[in-house]
């Protein structure tokens, strides 16, 4: 009976193990923690306690000798791992009449010893790659050090950038991954041989945890914190900042589009900091320099007539940071003044528009509202998503819709295949309708594989059986050093910002604008507006302000006050008769012709 009671208790020792060692794995980012490594110890527990159980349970042993047993059996595994073993020595260590506990003793030692030189061979393998690294480290004169706090897609995207970069530079580069453990799978075992190729260093210490030698050799080292867990993100950065707050020579880049990430990156900054640290939304990125690069009114086919102005219709379908991104920059973009922009959103959550009369109130009670001098928008969001007859049935019922976008999150399976059946649905209805549905691709691979079905980087194709290809285009984020960093959207926003600054100021505001979302945001906001109206050829565009007609100025500082109202209220202001940072009041949000004289002309081309 006790014997049975200790094989259940064995059992349940190793299922615990296994179930606890779940746990912490999914609690631990890459899973640190190998499956195989938690079976082992959970088998060797198990067998520990039903052998040396058995045994005092026969009173062959007393409970007096378990510390002795204890260390006896730690000595025994060091001289096992230092392979310093003998069989026959090991298997008579145990003296017991009790055949099924020699059996079991006797299997447990043999996978042991078999096991026991390839785990060691590992840890010394293990020992010499950080060794390696360090070495590496120390003496790499004059290298670029880009360092990255995770191993992945995006890291390697990004990482593979920073050597064309050191090209057009002529520097020399050393790339480092950090928190990199090699018992992920097979798509972390693919990463790594990406790692090798760029000759990169990866090591299993976090980013706060590797000796860069960055004090004393100078280094030019650029930090990209962009991992999974948003906290640990924000804990690196604070501590780099500690570490190396007097560095001038060191940038770090905090991957992050969550708003209090961004203030606490903002706490950290100290007019007397020499190093450099900014925060960077790659999917706001990735929406700025979309509207920047393209013209959309060139998909206005046949627009609608309503009055003197055209409907400029716009569907969106997804849900999460990119859909509310692109709807915001969308209401502030499409202020022509020869269009009424219509933008629906399916959203099958059906919080969106909540959301939106929470954060944007004065957005939303603006909507619909077409006043002279105003922004002029409707947003109508519906409670359904493609896939649904309620989805078809509307999308079938609208007129004259020129762009139609898939903005699924992580999910371009999803964009891909409700962009193909959104296509067929409006086809069936107008074989011509020319509406142009663009879908989101946000994975690197996937990207790549596009990409290679056509020379044209910039233009993706799907084809069918027969080789027709579907009316899609692609969205996809662009992850490389010079777009994030140096892109010429953000170089003419800089010179915007920088047009309200003095030569004494110049360098201050230079750090501002990288440094607080309203100078940066506000400035890019700007430049798009602009590069739309020249790409529209908005009469006056073409002329220096001193050489257009008062009629033209007045056209064109109406449009701009309209796209400017439009952006502030998308960023949550509202109106206030004194300004407010705190609050978001702001007195210029009215209609033009109520704005003071001086607030008219300030912002001409």
């Amino acid at each position: 009976m006790n014997e049975w009671l200790l094989l259940v208790i064995s059992v349940a020792l190793l299922g615990g193990i296994i179930i606890i060692g779940n746990i912490i794995r999914k609690m631990q980012k890459n899973k640190k923690i190998p499956m195989y490594g938690i079976l082992i110890f959970g088998f060797a527990a198990a067998i520990f306690v039903w052998c040396f159980g058995a045994l005092y349970l026969e009173g062959e042993r007393q409970p007096a000798d378990g510390v002795c047993d204890f260390f006896l059996a730690v000595q025994s595994t060091f001289r096992i791992f230092a392979m310093d073993f003998d069989y026959d020595f090991f298997n008579g260590l145990l003296q017991s009449e009790n055949k099924l506990v020699k059996d079991t003793y006797a299997v447990y030692t043999s996978i042991l010893l078999a096991v026991a030189p390839i785990l060691t061979l590992g840890v010394i393998l293990s020992f010499f790659n950080e060794v390696a690294a360090f070495f590496r480290i120390l003496f790499s004169f004059g290298r670029r050090f880009f360092i990255f706090s995770e191993l992945n897609s995006e890291s390697l995207a990004i990482a593979k950038s920073c050597i064309q970069e050191g090209e057009n530079t002529n520097q020399k580069v050393l790339i480092i991954f950090t928190d990199v453990y090699k018992e992920g799978g097979e798509t972390l075992a693919e990463m790594l041989q990406e790692a090798r190729a760029l000759d990169a260093i990866c090591v299993k210490k976090d980013i706060l945890s590797v000796n860069y030698f960055i004090r004393w050799k100078k280094k030019l080292c650029e930090f990209f914190i962009l991992g999974q867990n948003e906290n640990e993100n924000v804990r690196h950065t604070l501590a780099l900042v500690k570490e190396y707050y007097n560095c001038s020579h060191v940038k770090v880049y905090l991957f992050s589009e969550c708003k209090v990430e961004k203030i606490l990156v903002n706490a950290m900054i100290h007019p007397d900091m020499k190093m450099k640290v900014r925060c960077i939304n790659l999917k706001q990125n990735l929406i700025y320099n979309y509207l920047y690069r393209n013209n959309l009114y060139s998909y206005v086919a046949e627009p609608m007539n309503t009055g003197e102005k055209q409907i400029f219709s716009i569907g969106i379908a997804g849900d999460g940071t990119y859909t509310r991104e692109l709807v915001k920059a969308l209401v502030w973009y499409g202020q022509l003044p020869e269009y009424d922009l219509q933008i629906h959103i399916f959203d099958e959550s059906g919080t969106m528009e909540e959301e939106f009369r929470n954060e944007y109130p004065e957005l939303m009670q603006r909507n619909n509202v077409y006043e002279a001098g105003e922004a002029r928008y409707s947003l109508k969001f519906h409670p359904f998503g493609p896939g649904t007859d309620s989805y078809s049935e509307t999308l079938k019922a609208m007129e004259s819709l020129s762009i139609l976008y898939m903005m699924y999150e992580r999910d371009e399976k999803k964009n891909i295949r409700f962009g193909i059946e959104s296509d067929r649905i409006l086809k069936r209805k107008d074989k011509d309708n020319q509406t142009k549905v663009i879908c989101l691709i946000c994975d690197m691979a996937k990207k790549e594989i596009l990409q290679r079905e056509n020379a044209q980087a910039d233009r993706i194709y799907l084809k069918d059986h027969k080789g027709n290809p579907y009316n899609l285009e692609f969205l996809y984020q662009e992850l490389s050093y010079q777009y994030i960093f140096e892109s010429k959207l953000e170089r003419e926003a800089l010179d915007e910002h920088l047009k309200w600054s003095s030569l004494s100021t110049r360098e201050k505001d230079t750090e501002d604008f990288y440094n607080f979302d309203y100078f940066y945001r506000s400035s890019v906001a700007r430049v798009i507006r602009v590069n739309l109206r020249r790409r529209m050829y908005v009469s006056g565009m073409e002329k220096g302000n001193e050489n257009r007609t008062p009629e033209e100025k007045r056209k064109l500082r109406e449009t701009e006050h309209a796209g400017w109202n439009a952006y502030m209220r998308t960023e949550g202001y509202c109106y206030g008769t004194e300004r407010n940072e705190m609050l978001k009041f702001h007195p210029d949000l009215i209609p033009f012709d109520l704005l003071p004289e001086k607030e008219k002309n300030k912002d001409d081309d």
